[in-house]
């Protein structure tokens, strides 16, 4: 078309900004500090935007400071699924890929894990035990909230990294061998996970939420230097189902009959105190008690 297509040729006396994806252009700039000839990059082809800008005046300069805030302030982020499937710096999505690909019960035959974009389990599913999302946010409460912010923007150690899936495979392997819905589960067969969200039988193992505020526990219980092993015994004494009035506008709302997921740190302390062990801290416990009275 006359006057839209052409060659647009650089003497290298430009001058250039990012308008964003600064990070790639960092990362650019890295290769080719460390290369000796540019000849190993004669052929790499990438794929890049140029946008006129006119600093000659205040119309010119105040379309291009909108057109940065604008590319900055609406970029669709990337999903959690995405994430999890693609980050090599997140070390929880990492731990949480190893795991899928170490642990047997997430084997793609067993069918144990839904791959959606979201955390929730839809009613009907039959095979799946969590989602990928859902997996994700175990490994996150596992690893505990000390230290995690690093471990989850810049790529661990591979010693670090191959730590915390043993840690993982752990905590399956024990929850496996202790809690007798899931050896059902995952041993039998005939038995489906979804015998476990039922109108007559409602598991908080077999919710996401619920498998994450157990995680949260077993997490804290092991900086209190109790073993895995043992964690799990102490929390399983507490009654799982959701049906029981002490999970009631924690985990479960019993007037709507569907799952709350915004209360994980209370029903944690639920969890705690049911099981006769500490809260995490007294202002939660001052929280929970305050929530079940005016329920």
């Amino acid at each position: 078309i006359a006057g839209k297509l052409g060659l647009l040729k650089l003497s290298g006396n430009e001058k250039l900004f990012a308008i964003d994806g600064q990070h790639r252009v960092a990362g650019i700039k890295a290769a080719l500090a460390g290369l000796e000839s540019e000849d190993a990059i004669n052929s790499d082809e990438i794929t890049a935007i140029f946008v006129g800008h006119d600093a000659s005046n205040a119309e010119g300069r105040l379309r291009t400071r909108r057109l940065f805030t604008t590319v900055n302030k609406k970029a669709k982020r990337v999903s959690l699924a995405s994430t999890i499937a693609l980050d090599e710096d997140n070390g929880i999505a990492i731990v949480t890929r190893q795991l899928i690909d170490r642990h047997w019960i997430f084997e793609d035959a067993r069918r144990h894990i839904l791959y959606t974009s979201n955390g929730s389990v839809p009613p009907a599913e039959e095979h799946a035990m969590t989602s990928v999302v859902g997996l994700y946010e175990i490994v996150r409460e596992l690893y505990g909230s000390d230290g995690r912010k690093d471990f989850e923007s810049a790529r661990p150690a591979d010693e670090d990294l191959e730590a915390m899936t043993e840690y993982c495979i752990e905590y399956f392997d024990e929850m496996v061998k202790a809690i007798p819905e899931y050896k059902k589960v995952f041993h039998d067969k005939s038995a489906r996970a979804r015998e476990f969200r039922t109108d007559a039988v409602n598991h908080l193992l077999f919710r996401p939420i619920g498998q994450k505020v157990f995680a949260r526990a077993i997490s804290l219980l092991y900086t209190r230097a109790v073993p895995m092993k043992a964690a799990i015994s102490i929390l399983k004494k507490v009654d799982l189902s959701l049906f029981n009035p002490i999970w009631s506008h924690l985990l479960w709302d019993p007037v709507g009959a569907t799952m709350i997921t915004s209360k994980a740190v209370l029903a944690e302390t639920q969890l705690l105190v049911q099981a006769g062990q500490a809260p995490r801290t007294k202002a939660n416990l001052a929280k929970l008690r305050a929530l079940l009275k005016a329920s």
